[in-house]
């Protein structure tokens, strides 16, 4: 049986609150809009009535507490009713058993050490409710709480904070990753509530990353880095004035935006003497933000490929350093533009690092606050409803022609793109041949390979993407994080390796040869609209 009632801690008033008493588990249990609390059997040391002289027999509320006593009554038959002798004109039904005495350890927590000290019953009964309605994923995800909540891992928080963007809105809300002594986990939280706790936390003690979320608009970014002791002739600073000024040509000629180097570009530095790094936040004015951060990705590399700087030496200048492996590679990490991509936040270090990354001598961006300048460094800034709606999103899809460099075909111009569910038979058009390229790459270094999307292009090739297997012949090792392709000429009868890491954007294995009759399935089934009319 259900009552609505107000409800005093202390003789301080909560407020309007649904109380149910569940006979047959021995329980009180309080409804508060979305929170709840439950007073077990063991909690409770007595039951008080005001004095008869203090409440009228007709009075509305004196009678629903009437039916309320005799609900009680039933339900706890061996708690007393006593008379309450504060007179406080209001009609007390519960009396809580003092903390140091109570035998619902669970729920309060554990007696206090100190049997001499004040029991803080009705505190300790208010913590609790508090305390539930703060850590209950519920009450984040209606509002009744604020959102902050951890995740060992990642698809769990993104699912957690999809389900608040569906319930409402929640343009506030922000991914977080953290690196701990043993693993990496994931916070979801109001940015307000993670700036507060985040400056709190000791400068040593932060490793905090923003999750540059799949398909959510962000700021163009940079990551910058080499090392000094393979690149002793390098003057990284010069680079970085010269990246900005590219940048601010490439934006106006493409978008006609205008981008002060002085005014709009954050610069953060974590610069050592053994690497030198700096991380750039492009705030184009207007509110003007790319698509998602593929297609960031996608307009650096189209300004290094303009400007002569994507691996090829310019006369005027060049972004080529001295990488690991003594391999050229450009100062532009190209790398970093992938789906939920972990970008290190302001003022934090890399686990087990003190290199910190803070606001360089040569950045100007206005901030009236630290917390003003934070929100400046974020890569998917926060914004309210109205001011999302109006915003200019800037495109840059990948380029479709492979007249400029044709080994490039297959993978910049998929005509036909389809996820694998499993290795093997029935995904790709062609099964047979999927499971020989698959046979191949695991015979490379014996891990098993499989296929995690395919490509056709033109009817003359087509493109296997793998995973689990990230051998590459170029650099005679698997990468750590990039996956490989397999790329099958279906004119030809021949198979080539290529790569997603950017050190080996421009790689071409030696082809191996394949059995003309896995090239031989038909595939025009997929191309209708090419169908002949007539």
């Amino acid at each position: 049986m259900r009552f609505r009632l107000r409800l005093a801690i202390d003789d301080e008033d909560v407020g309007t609150v649904d109380v149910e008493c569940r006979a047959a588990e021995k329980m009180v249990l309080f409804h508060m809009k979305h929170r709840a609390l439950v007073l077990r059997e063991a909690h409770i040391t007595a039951f008080l009535r005001p004095p008869s002289s203090s409440t009228t027999a007709r009075d509305p509320s004196q009678l629903c507490a009437n039916v309320l006593s005799l609900v009680l009554q039933t339900a706890f038959p061996t708690i007393p009713w006593l008379t309450d002798d504060r007179a406080t004109g209001g009609t007390t039904l519960l009396r809580k058993r003092p903390r140091n005495t109570s035998v619902g350890v669970s729920f309060y927590g554990r007696p206090s050490s100190d049997p001499s000290s004040t029991p803080m019953v009705n505190t300790a009964f208010d913590a609790a409710f508090h305390y539930r309605i703060r850590h209950s994923i519920e009450c984040q995800i209606d509002g009744t709480a604020p959102v902050h909540h951890v995740f060992a891992l990642q698809q769990p928080a993104i699912d957690f904070l999809r389900r608040i963007q569906a319930r409402r809105s929640a343009h506030n809300l922000k991914l977080f990753s953290f690196e701990t002594r043993s693993s990496r986990k994931f916070l979801v939280s109001d940015v307000d509530v993670f700036y507060d706790m985040y400056m709190q936390t000791p400068p040593t003690k932060r490793h905090v990353y923003e999750i540059i979320q799949d398909n959510v608009p962000c700021h163009l970014y940079f990551d910058l880095e080499f090392k000094p002791a393979l690149n002793p002739h390098v003057n990284g600073d010069l680079l970085v004035r010269q990246l900005k000024h590219l940048v601010t040509v490439q934006l106006y000629r493409k978008y006609g935006v205008l981008v002060s180097v002085a005014d709009d570009i954050v610069d953060l530095v974590s610069t050592a003497p053994d690497k030198f790094s700096r991380h750039l936040v492009v705030i184009v004015p207007d509110g003007c933000l790319f698509a998602n951060n593929l297609e960031a990705g996608q307009f650096v590399k189209e300004l290094l490929a303009d400007f002569g700087l994507d691996g090829y030496r310019s006369d005027d200048m060049s972004f080529d350093v001295m990488g690991k492996d003594r391999q050229v590679q450009s100062f532009v990490d190209t790398g970093v533009y992938t789906r939920n991509r972990a970008f290190r936040c302001v003022w934090s270090s890399k686990y087990n690092s003190d290199r910190i990354l803070t606001r360089h001598p040569d950045c100007h961006v206005a901030a009236a606050s630290d917390k003003a300048f934070f929100l400046h460094t974020l890569i998917c800034p926060t914004t309210s409803s109205s001011s999302s709606s109006r915003r200019r999103l800037l495109r840059c899809r990948r380029r479709r022609s492979s007249a400029a460099r044709p080994q490039h075909a297959p993978y910049d111009c998929p005509s036909l793109v389809g996820t694998a569910v499993m290795n093997g038979g029935g995904t790709s058009p062609m099964p047979q041949l999927e499971s020989f390229v698959t046979a191949l790459a695991t015979r490379t270094n014996g891990v098993d390979a499989a296929v995690r999307a395919w490509q056709v292009t033109h009817r003359m090739s087509i493109t296997f993407h793998l995973m689990h297997n990230r051998f590459c012949h170029h650099v005679h090792r698997a990468h750590k994080s990039n996956n490989v392709m397999y790329v099958v000429d279906l004119v030809r009868h021949v198979v080539v390796q290529r790569c997603h890491d950017p050190l080996c954007a421009h790689y071409t294995s030696p082809p191996w040869p394949v059995p003309p009759a896995l090239c031989a399935t038909s595939i025009e089934s997929y191309f209708p609209d090419d169908a002949p009319s007539g």
